[in-house]
């Protein structure tokens, strides 16, 4: 279990951490600063959890998959972003795009199971067959 010293510790860096990124970022250094101490506390978690029942982190996720999706992930965002900026006027268009291409990128690189993207695009009443028949040919 953690100290209440070290949970201590914990709260001050959070603080220090909201403080430099408000300042510098502004309203969305609180989030940022949010999201980097959730994943430090799940991560530290995590590798303790696993020291204690004496198994690696790799036995429960493949890092190869996980690199390959946030690599994939921070790719789509830039590429979304330079889409939304260069077709400002149409973002009708440009969500339709992005779905489209992240649709084919998560049933390409099997991010999700297919039998779930199966079981869901059954749920989508206009586009049923067509998404089905895309699952199915990718």
């Amino acid at each position: 279990t953690l100290s209440s010293s070290s949970a201590a510790s914990d709260v001050y860096k959070r603080q220090v951490l909201n403080y430099v990124l408000i300042k510098t970022i502004g309203k969305n250094g609180a989030a940022i600063s949010t999201i980097i101490t959730l994943f430090f506390i799940a991560f530290v978690s995590i590798h303790l959890s696993t020291k204690l029942i004496g198994k690696k982190l790799t036995d429960y996720f493949d890092t190869k998959r996980i690199l390959n999706l946030s690599f994939t992930a921070v790719i789509l965002y830039f590429g979304f972003m330079l889409l939304n900026s260069t077709i400002k006027d149409f973002w009708g268009f440009t969500i339709v795009i992005q779905a489209i291409i992240s649709y084919y990128i998560v049933v390409k690189f099997n991010f999700i199971d297919r039998s779930i993207l199966m079981a869901l695009t059954s749920k989508v009443p206009f586009f049923n067959n067509v998404l089905t028949s895309v699952v199915r040919r990718i």
